[in-house]
């Protein structure tokens, strides 16, 4: 497989470069922003928008003055971005990390509930029986897909683990038994909103209702983001597993306020909260 490489001033695309390459080959993009690497496979699978514009078809490139969320997963050389923020930047995240973490106002949580809900989830996961939940934004929530195991699969945005997030505030543990009697009736709910196209065909239609967290916004220590783009019935099971755990694992969670919920994805001030 080749690899070609170019400098630009922004995130950049060349046609002349792309299109000579073929799908697994993967091209290079150094920017003031930081190295991108991606396959052609890659590009025209997130970048649709690019390949199907008139300035990329026609005049052969297309630019973008900044860099969108989604071009972050091909960033191979951070180093330009970091560098952005400086180490007393990163001291007063910290700070308010520990602010935020002693404050009154962040709710303190049973160790004893968290440990409840985390055996639970690890009884789930090994019951072949049930099905996983993935948090994957490629494909349609409220969805089963088969695994090649056999094993079902649904997809849910972040709704479930706001849902185990509700219930541990709450103080509510549930067994294995309950979490079987939830899914058979199909009441575990698996989206904030679920649009039009989505719902033909869905399994599991229960939005987040009740069990929304109107102040907060439930973020991860431990990424959970499912980093292959191939089919779901393709890939590693215990990739899903481990995916699934991390996903709708209290211990591998905390709360922030909407207001700042930005914080919620700085390395500087999730390692903060998962210190004890």
């Amino acid at each position: 497989m080749a690899t070609v490489e170019y400098e630009s001033s922004c995130l950049y695309f060349k046609a002349d470069v792309i299109e000579n390459l073929k799908r697994n080959d993967s091209f290079i993009v150094r920017t003031p922003d930081g190295t991108f690497k991606m396959t052609k496979a890659d590009f025209y699978e997130v970048f649709k928008n690019v390949t199907e514009s008139n300035s990329y078809k026609e005049k052969r490139f297309y630019s973008m003055s900044h860099v969108p969320k989604k071009a972050l997963q091909f960033l191979v050389d951070p180093k330009s971005e970091d560098g952005l923020v400086s180490a007393e930047i990163r001291k007063k995240i910290k700070e308010i990390a520990v602010l935020w973490k002693k404050s009154k106002s962040n709710p303190k949580t049973s160790v004893d509930v968290i440990k409840a809900w985390n055996k639970v989830i690890l009884e789930w996961v090994e019951d072949e029986s049930l099905p996983l939940v993935v948090r994957r934004s490629k494909d349609k929530r409220g969805h089963v897909y088969t695994h090649s195991t056999g094993r079902k699969i649904i997809v849910s945005d972040n709704t479930a683990a706001t849902w185990v997030m509700y219930n541990v505030l709450n103080g509510k543990t549930l067994t294995l038994d309950n979490i079987k009697d939830i899914l058979k009736r199909k009441e575990l709910p698996i989206a904030f909103a679920f649009k039009k196209e989505e719902i033909d065909g869905a399994t599991y239609t229960k939005t987040q209702g009740k069990y929304a967290l109107p102040y907060w916004n439930v973020c991860h220590i431990d990424p959970v983001g499912l980093k292959t783009r191939g089919e779901i019935k393709d890939m590693d099971i215990e990739s899903l597993k481990n995916h699934f755990k991390k996903f709708l694992s209290p211990g591998n969670m905390f709360i922030v306020p909407k207001s700042i919920a930005g914080l919620g994805e700085v390395q500087d001030f999730i390692d903060i909260q998962q210190d004890t």
